[in-house]
């Protein structure tokens, strides 16, 4: 991905961009804004209450870092 068309999908401030492009984080930024774009999707889909549902997200994935912690052990 350019980095134009991160900065398009983000629209942050150029001094901004330049800050999260250099330290690598724009494609990360941007798939992060995309996964909360699609939880808002789900949340008003299916009429889901959204403290309910960030509080299931937040425990699974405690329970996917913890499982690929121990594995690594």
């Amino acid at each position: 991905m350019k980095k134009k068309d991160i900065y398009d999908e983000v629209r942050l401030s150029d001094e901004q961009y330049d800050i999260v492009y250099s330290a690598g984080y724009a494609e990360c930024l941007r798939d992060m804004i995309k996964n909360l774009e699609n939880m808002h999707a789900i949340i008003v889909e299916h009429e889901t209450d959204p403290l309910e549902y960030l509080t299931q997200l937040i425990s699974a994935a405690k329970t996917t870092l913890n499982e690929e912690s121990s594995s690594v052990n």
